[in-house]
């Protein structure tokens, strides 16, 4: 992710040629749904998609390509202090927020 622009940068990957080709970006400052404003955690499940937890906007906003699939405010779950997350291969997200570890599927 970019700090300064809060935007999540795409690149698809060319092991023959030893190179990555950027393909486009997600995001960008704001409050809004697709926005971001501080990113502590990123990660990616085995279907592609994109999992970005904001620890300003207290969500976790999931993208398919440049499509926001989910804006999911934390807050509804009582978690507040969000530290960092992983995500499983399978979509599975656990997050470290307030002291504890919690999970989250859908």
């Amino acid at each position: 992710s970019d700090d300064e622009t809060c935007e999540l940068k795409r690149f698809l990957l060319d092991h023959q040629r030893h190179r990555a080709d950027h393909t486009g970006n997600v995001g960008g400052k704001g409050q809004g749904p697709g926005q971001l404003l501080r990113v502590a955690g990123l990660g990616i499940d085995r279907r592609g998609l994109v999992y970005a937890l904001d620890i300003k906007r207290l969500d976790l906003q999931v993208f398919s390509g440049r499509e926001l699939l989910q804006d999911l405010r934390l807050e509804q779950f009582d978690l507040h202090r969000l530290r960092s997350m992983i995500v499983a291969p399978d979509g599975q997200v656990l997050i470290q927020a307030d002291g504890m570890l919690s999970g989250l599927r859908w």
